[in-house]
């Protein structure tokens, strides 16, 4: 039976992750045609890589892709904004979605990038530091409340793995690959896909805070987050249980999918 991540619930409305990108990927606002299957469907999970992936998606796909940017599950204020019907010559969407928001068929590869729970949550508190109002209720909390990396852990933690993948079949997805193997996964990826994604884009990424870097050399203060984050971990910790002894065998001959691990 196919394993799906079901967690007993968010903490209320203080964890989102919404609104961690800067930057605003041609977003339409009129709804559209209804679109044929889709050939891709890139869940970007906040803070592991994204932003850098969609500028190899968007070279490759060009107008064929679709940049949503209002399906956060995240962010409440987008939380009942109905899902848009896509024109016919959109092949791909990426964004912060949940992985069932656009209908999937036996052809459209899924995909996703996980990132280390600890470090994900540092790079979200010192991003979110920097980003000024974006018309997210979260973040503007965040500013106004202004809570302390611990603090902010234990409003975050399990949030957004629920949020974006609870009740969902995980063993759908074609590839999950990990931020600190970008490098490998997106060659992979760029494989499966059948053209190249450079690893060597880096966008949107963190500024460098002293505090950040006191905090990730303190072995104790690592394994407190870690304690906080413990349903974050214990899901990254099965994903990646799962998928790096996939992604270290070759796509399926015809399938351009990861073979599964016996």
């Amino acid at each position: 039976m196919a394993w799906k991540y079901l967690h007993p619930g968010s903490r209320g409305e203080g964890g989102s992750v919404g609104c961690m990108t800067a930057t605003n990927h041609d977003n339409q606002s009129e709804p559209l045609e209804q679109s044929e299957a889709l050939e891709l469907v890139s869940v970007h999970f906040a803070k592991s890589g994204g932003t850098s992936l969609w500028v190899g998606l968007k070279s490759a796909y060009g107008d064929a892709i679709f940049a949503d940017h209002e399906h956060d599950p995240c962010n409440s204020s987008q939380r009942f904004n109905p899902v848009r019907k896509l024109p016919k010559s959109v092949r791909a969407v990426h964004g912060h979605i949940r992985p069932d928001l656009y209908p999937l068929d036996a052809e459209t590869k899924l995909i996703t990038f996980l990132r280390e729970p600890a470090e994900k949550l540092l790079s979200s508190y010192y991003f979110w530091l920097n980003l000024p109002p974006c018309g997210s209720p979260e973040h503007d909390a965040f500013l106004t409340n202004r809570p302390d990396v611990f603090e902010y852990a234990e409003q975050v933690a399990g949030v957004a793995v629920s949020a974006y993948f609870a009740g969902f079949d995980m063993e759908r997805f074609d590839l999950i690959g990990f931020h600190d193997r970008r490098v490998e996964h997106l060659a992979r990826l760029s494989e499966m896909l059948g053209f190249s994604i450079s690893s060597d884009i880096a966008l949107n990424v963190t500024p460098f805070s002293p505090e950040r870097h006191e905090i990730e050399n303190d072995l104790a203060k690592m394994r407190r987050l870690r304690d906080i984050l413990k349903v974050n971990v214990e899901f990254y910790s099965d994903m990646r249980s799962r998928w790096l002894p996939r992604l270290e065998l070759r796509p399926e001959r015809g399938s351009g999918r990861i073979a599964s691990a016996a």
